[in-house]
């Protein structure tokens, strides 16, 4: 059936890319049944913007894997299983990332921001609260289960990007790199475009770099 359906003919990179941005795309689409949706969050440059972060993101998982694959092959035996906890590994922390992110959404109806990296400071008591409100273990299992099962069926396509190609994706990934930039990007956005368009993972990366927070969106004033 899966050579039928040309299953099997989807490289192995391009179908892991592929699994990546459905998780990064989840809490957009939860988001999206927060804020109120209008034609703005679709405009060519918010679109453009969405784009550019989705695949720095997507770079920060690829770059391993073009560089383990052209160092070794995992084509053969011993390489294997290397393959197989890299893709388990890269894709439970996408998703649990982004599964997270819903619980951020609820609270501050916002991407991650600085109040994420304050919470990482206090790890012990945000941890403790996350333990009590919600059912982690199954939650942890249900996901290691799906990424266990993913990685496995990734192995097991036999197509490969050719080398040349992986050598032009790192070039492009690092002069992404370099040139987006968040508060460059989003300067022009309004508020629901710029939650619309990031992603968890750049923003948090954002966030941790530029040591800041919008006062007075997040917190209460008096009047």
């Amino acid at each position: 059936m899966q050579r039928v359906l040309g299953v099997r003919r989807v490289p192995m990179e391009i179908a892991f890319a592929i699994i990546l941005l459905v998780s990064f795309w989840l809490p957009r689409f939860y988001l999206s049944h927060k804020i109120p949706l209008d034609a703005s969050l679709f405009a060519p440059a918010s679109l453009l913007n969405l784009v550019l972060f989705d695949l720095v993101v997507l770079g920060y998982f690829m770059l391993p894997w073009l560089v383990l694959s052209l160092a070794w092959p995992s084509s053969r035996k011993k390489n294997y299983s290397i393959f197989l906890v890299y893709i388990a590994f890269a894709i439970f922390l996408a998703f649990f990332t982004s599964i997270s992110e819903f619980f951020f959404i609820d609270e501050f109806l916002s991407r991650y921001n600085f109040i994420a990296i304050d919470y990482l400071v206090y790890t012990s008591e945000v941890l403790r609260n996350i333990w009590e409100s919600f059912p982690i273990v199954p939650i942890i299992a249900v996901l290691i289960s799906l990424c266990a099962t993913l990685a496995w069926s990734l192995t097991r396509l036999r197509e490969r990007l050719s080398n040349p190609l992986k050598i032009v994706l790192l070039l492009l990934y690092a002069c992404l790199f370099v040139f987006v930039n968040e508060d460059r990007q989003l300067n022009a956005a309004d508020e629901s475009q710029k939650e619309f368009s990031k992603n968890g993972f750049h923003a948090l990366f954002a966030a941790f770099r530029n040591n800041q927070i919008d006062f007075e969106r997040f917190s209460t004033t008096l009047q």
